[in-house]
This record gives structure tokens, C-alpha cells and sequence, in this order.
């Protein structure tokens, strides 16, 4: 599409400026400077250039941009331009307009870099498909390229082996698609291709009985903008079926809808595009672009016939700055697909397993917008409960179901890593399963923030807690050796071991029976735990380090005659508060520990690094409250009365540690 647009006279200044030289010049700051002024108008701040001409369009992008950084509160009193080559420009010639002055009010030595970043482009709206270009490309605010979506779909078609045009036979059971054409709900037959969507839905409760009580029904009628947008897409692409979740996935019927989001991996990898919707916060939105809603206009100015001087964000912002990047279910989604086409409010990408287009850069290139790697080990699974963990659900109960792909994927791998109420552990023996096991339960957490407490799921388990979950910590990267057996609990009332429940359950997998309950065989010994805490340590190798946990120590230990007391640092899954059993209640909180007695012995004491869980008693069993690592680094000598550190030097485990451990069956949940 061309569009006329009145050429526009640039004002003295910005006429000097060869523009083609500037920004080809990589890695060299131009001597082209804006001082930035700041007026009073009636009362309002005003934020202009000098020189400035408001007739000259680049003075009005310069300003515009400058703008948007004094509204985030990026007082800069003058900007350079900066020419750089950046991979998130796919090797486009860019300028970065570099601001001087402070940064949410504390000043920066030689600028920030604004994030927007500034290129040539040519021929207006039109869509230039140019590979060797070194510009950025001109959009039309009003209506995505769909000439330029389908190049790139037929680049990875055509070029790209492998993963990209990888095609899974294994079937989908009582899969359903929508027909884009007439808007009713179909049984997918053999080898049916289908476009897929991912998108957030918002407040928007799931339809009652609808996927199954209105085959014969047009649901695009009636459905939101973000689905009527995605079926308007797939039939522009060529396409007849579109994969909807909340009419596809039976609401109904528990059994069948358990069944298919155990295999969500199935249906975006088995789709030939899934469309994202980075772009709205619900399913309302609509997909900016296609028909209802336009993207954010891209600043620019004409400086040249055919030439324009334009920006795009400066990496992925407007990708990065999404809902649809927080939310639980969505991670997945991306994970699996292999090729996807993101709409956002201010241009459309495009990511296959080969490359990563934007609409805004002429050439294809990298980085990837997410990644779509699942790796092979338990670590690696425990990459992507990291990832996923961080993100939001508006269900608790979906804690777990929005990484069931992921787990069923690592369970069909060559080297399988299973998972027991989203604790993934190896398989190789069932020794080393177990041992595998009980390293997953010694999670910790990337994040010092308040975990909220998800009562359907175990406590034992990162999924019973709103909280960004992280592997155990290990030194070198070698796991501990621990001690300790596990035993688990069936809804009957009966109990097996853990080797058995491996063999005839996990394995299979068969999991319907079990509970959330374990049976933890292991050495503790009882704690008392002062918290919450939140405190700043400035001592000589914690100087400012901020502290929120709690304090522990051995109900046994007693304060010194200073009048202190040498502590351990918990972190914990939770802020424990008033509903929890008083601190001086006899047998409330026990320390779990994995490590075998020979560790204890006084000889060994000043190098015992091993892992433990803190729990305390809730009715007829136990739950974890939190982790830590019992070693030197995490002691601090405290005030007794007031709980403040008072220093961490030269304080030795061996001093921290009671004299005696019982070995005991702890029941956790």
C-alpha cells in the first residue's frame, strides 16, 4: 500500500545533517547535540529542544522521544546521537539518541541510552522485503505487512529443516478446531493442520459447556476481538482451522479437559503458526493491526524524497513490556510452537527455531524473542520451573497444569526426568531416583518477597507457594550426597515406599490414588525461629546486604554471656505470621536434615556443607516453611534481645550445631 505524504521542510539544522553518513557511522558519537530546555507554561512544565522548530519534523521526533524519557523521570538536560549496530536491529545502521543528565534523579556518568533507537527507511508504507538491507523499515500504524508475515513463513518453509518443519505424528486425543470460515466447532481429522492461540484471557470466565453444546453454532459470532482477529488472520494466511483454548479444550467434561491439558506440548507443536497476542491485557483487545485496532503510531520525519527517519524500540520493549510475557500458561504455549507470529502495540515479529524477524528491521537475524529449548537434565527442568514459577495464574489450581507439557516432554526424553507434584528428578536407578527426589524438595527461592501459601498443593513442592522457585543449591555443581529415605501417602490411607511407588506409578505415569502427603525418614533436630525479620546487615562481609527471613537456632543452644547468640539465616517460603504455633512451644519446628551422621562428627564439623528443610506442625502432620544450606556463610552473631546482627566474622558451624540429632518419620504435606 502507498501512501502520499507531503514532503515537509526541515528547519537549518537538521538540513546540515547528512543523515545517511550518521548512522552509518557504528561505535562513533556525532557531534550532532540537542540541548533539552524545560519552561513553565501557566503552571505545567514544558519540555522543549534548542534549537527547536516546530514547523521541522525531526525537531518534533527528537522532542517526542525526549518526552517519553522525561515522563519516566530521565531529566536529561541534553542528547547525542550515538551510531551502534546492535543484534536487535538484525545489523541495520541505527542511531541511539544517548541522554545526559540524571537518572531517576541520581546522575550517570557520559548519558543513558534512550530506549528507542533511530533508522533510515525508505518508500513510505510500503513493505520492502530485502534481506541485504541495512534500514529499518516504515510501518503502516493502521494494518500489519501480510505480504511480509507470509515471506517469512515461507523463508522457514522453504529453507529451514528440522525443528521448524518437524511434524509430530502422535495424536491428539478428542482434538477439536474451530472453522474460520463458518465458525463452528470440529472434530480434527487425521493430520488436520490448524493455526494455534495463545493470548491472555483476562477476567473472562471460560464458557459454560459451550465446546460442546454448540457444534453446529458460528462461536465467532459472539466470541472477543483477540479470537475474531486471530480466525481473520488464519483465513488471510490460507488457513481453514484455528485452535482456540477456551472452546477447543472441553470446559465441561474434567476428565477430557485434564486429558488435554496434559498434552497442550502436543497442540502447539503440532500447529503450523501459533499467533500471540502480546498486545492486550484480556481476550477484548483484539490483535493491533489486522482489523479493529491500530498499532502505536511510529514516531518518524521525512528527511529525504524517499527517505525517513524512524524509530522502533531499542530491543524487544514493546515484547518485554507484555502481560501476555507474565502470564503462567502462556510459557509453554511458546516453548512449543515452531513457528509464531507476536503481535504487539507497536509491530509484529515473527520466530521460528531458525530466526526472528521484526517488522520494523528489514533483515532477518537473531536474538530469539523466548526460548524454545527444553535441554536434558533435572537442572534444565529446573530452568523452566524457574521461568514459569516467576509468572502469574489467575487459578491456584493451575499451579501445576501449566507445566504438565513440559513435564510430559522431559518424561519421553532419552534421559527421562519425571516429577511427583512438579518435583522433577532423574530416573537412571531407583537409588539414585530417590536421592534425586529429595534434593528437589530442598528447593529454594530466587526472589526475598512474600510467598502466599497454595493450600491444594503440597508444601513440600514449589508449586504450594506463589513464589519464583529455584534449584537446590549445590557448590561446584556437584549435588550433595544425602541420607534419608521417603515414603508416600495414597488417598486410602495406605503408604508404599518411594521405590515401589517409582516402579508401578511415576513411571507409568499412574498418579491418580496418591496424595500430597510424604513420609520423610530423616536426622532432625528442634528449632526455634525468630521472624519475620527485616534487617540490614553491615558488617564487614555483608555490608548493606539486606536481610528477610528469620533467625534459627537449636532449641538446646543457649545465649552467650555477652548476651548474644550465634544464629542461622532461614530463608523462607513464606512471612510467617500470628496463625502459626508460638515460638516457645515445645517440638513446633524441627530442622530436616539429609546428611549422614559421619558429617557431624566434631572433626568434620568445620567443612559440613548440607542441605535442610524447616518445618513445623500443622494438626496431624508437618510443612515446610523453609530451606537452607547448614554451613559457616549463612551465621551471624546477634543481639538476644533485640535480634539485630551484630557481626558474622569468624563464626564456626560446629558452634551453631546441637550436640544430639534423632532420627525420625516425619509425615509432611
Amino acid at each position: 500500500m502507498t501512501t502520499d505524504v507531503k514532503e515537509e521542510t526541515l528547519c537549518a539544522r537538521c538540513t546540515e545533517i547528512d543523515w545517511e553518513d550518521a548512522v552509518s557511522q557504528v561505535g562513533i558519537l556525532s557531534s550532532i547535540r540537542y540541548e533539552i530546555c524545560r519552561q513553565t507554561d501557566r503552571g505545567s512544565p514544558k519540555l522543549d529542544l534548542s534549537p527547536f522548530d516546530s514547523s521541522c519534523p525531526v525537531c518534533r521526533l527528537f522532542s517526542a522521544l525526549v518526552e517519553i524519557e522525561h515522563r519516566k523521570g530521565h531529566m536529561a538536560k541534553y542528547f547525542k546521537l550515538k551510531g551502534e549496530e546492535y543484534k536487535h536491529y538484525m545489523d541495520a545502521d541505527t542511531l541511539r539518541p544517548i541522554l545526559c543528565g540524571p537518572l531517576n534523579g541520581f546522575p550517570v556518568a557520559g548519558g543513558f541510552h534512550s530506549r528507542s533507537t533511530l533508522g533510515l527507511a525508505t518508500k513510505g508504507y510500503e513493505g520492502v522485503i530485502d534481506d541485504s538491507s541495512r534500514k529499518l523499515r516504515k510501518i503502516d500504524p493502521a494494518k500489519i505487512d501480510i505480504n511480509l508475515l507470509q515471506n517469512w513463513i515461507s523463508t522457514c518453509d522453504s529453507q529451514h529443516e528440522g525443528d521448524c518443519n518437524f511434524h509430530n505424528p502422535e495424536s491428539i486425543p478428542s482434538l477439536r478446531v474451530i472453522d474460520v470460515h463458518t465458525g463452528f466447532l470440529e472434530e480434527a481429522r487425521p493430520g488436520c493442520k490448524f493455526i494455534a492461540l495463545s493470548y491472555v484471557w483476562g477476567s473472562s470466565p471460560p464458557p459454560a459447556n459451550e465446546s460442546y453444546n454448540d457444534q453446529g453454532h458460528n462461536l465467532l459470532e459472539t466470541a472477543p476481538d483477540t479470537i475474531k482477529d486471530a480466525a481473520q488472520l488464519t483465513r488471510e494466511l490460507g488457513h481453514q482451522y484455528i485452535w482456540v483454548d477456551r472452546y477447543c479444550i472441553p470446559q465441561d467434561d474434567s476428565q477430557a479437559k485434564h486429558d488435554q491439558i496434559q498434552r497442550m506440548d502436543l497442540v502447539y507443536r503440532q500447529s503450523e503458526l501459533t499467533i500471540i497476542d502480546a498486545a492486550g491485557e484480556d481476550a477484548e483487545f483484539g490483535l493491533p493491526g489486522i482489523k479493529r485496532r491500530a498499532r502505536d503510531a511510529q514516531p518518524s520525519a521525512q528527511v529525504g524524497k524517499h527517505l525517513y527517519l524512524v524509530a522502533t524500540d531499542a530491543k524487544y520493549d514493546s515484547y518485554f513490556d507484555s502481560t501476555w510475557r507474565t502470564r503462567g500458561w502462556t510459557y509453554q504455549e511458546a516453548i512449543f510452537s515452531r513457528k509464531c507470529v507476536v503481535f504487539t502495540r507497536r509491530e509484529m515479529y515473527f520466530q521460528c527455531r531458525s530466526m526472528t524477524c521484526r517488522e520494523t528491521v528489514c533483515r532477518p537475524g537473531t536474538p530469539a524473542l523466548f526460548t524454545s529449548s527444553l535441554g536434558g537434565s533435572v537442572r534444565a527442568a529446573w530452568g523452566h520451573i524457574t521461568a514459569y514459577s516467576s509468572r502469574k495464574l489467575s487459578f491456584d489450581s493451575d499451579a501445576l497444569n501449566g507445566m504438565l507439557g513440559i513435564f510430559r516432554q522431559y518424561r519421553m526424553s532419552q534421559n527421562p526426568v519425571f516429577n511427583f507434584w512438579g518435583i522433577p528428578f532423574s530416573g537412571d536407578t531407583r537409588e539414585s531416583a530417590e536421592q534425586s527426589f529429595l534434593l528437589g524438595i530442598c528447593w529454594s527461592f530466587t526472589i526475598h518477597a512474600e510467598g502466599r501459601r497454595r493450600h491444594d498443593f503440597p508444601s513440600w513442592s514449589w508449586t504450594g507457594w506463589e513464589t519464583c522457585a529455584a534449584p537446590y543449591p549445590t557448590r561446584d555443581g556437584e549435588p550433595p550426597k544425602l541420607t534419608g529415605s521417603v515414603s508416600l501417602h495414597f488417598n486410602d490411607g495406605s503408604v508404599l515406599g518411594f521405590h515401589r511407588v517409582f516402579d508401578h506409578y511415576i513411571k507409568e505415569p499412574e498418579l491418580r490414588g496418591l496424595s500430597r502427603f510424604l513420609t520423610i525418614e530423616c536426622w532432625t533436630f528442634e528449632l526455634e525461629v525468630v521472624s519475620p525479620i527485616e534487617t540490614w546487615c553491615d558488617s564487614r562481609d555483608y555490608r548493606s546486604h539486606r536481610l528477610v527471613g528469620s533467625w534459627v537456632w537449636p532449641v538446646e543452644r543457649p545465649e552467650l554471656v555477652d548476651g548474644s547468640r550465634i544464629a542461622l539465616y532461614l530463608d523462607q517460603d513464606t512471612t510467617l505470621g500470628h496463625h502459626l504455633p508460638p515460638m516457645n512451644s515445645s517440638g513446633c519446628f524441627l530442622c530436616l536434615v539429609f546428611g549422614g551422621m559421619e558429617e557431624f562428627v566434631p572433626s568434620q564439623r568445620d567443612q559440613l556443607v548440607t542441605l535442610a528443610i524447616v518445618v513445623t506442625k500443622m494438626g496431624d502432620h508437618y510443612e515446610r516453611i523453609g530451606h537452607f544450606s547448614i554451613d559457616d556463610s549463612l551465621l551471624f552473631r546477634i543481639s538476644a534481645s533485640t535480634f539485630e546482627p551484630i557481626s558474622k566474622e569468624r563464626l564456626k558451624i560446629k558452634n551453631w550445631l546441637p550436640s544430639e540429632f534423632k532420627w525420625r518419620n516425619i509425615k509432611i504435606g
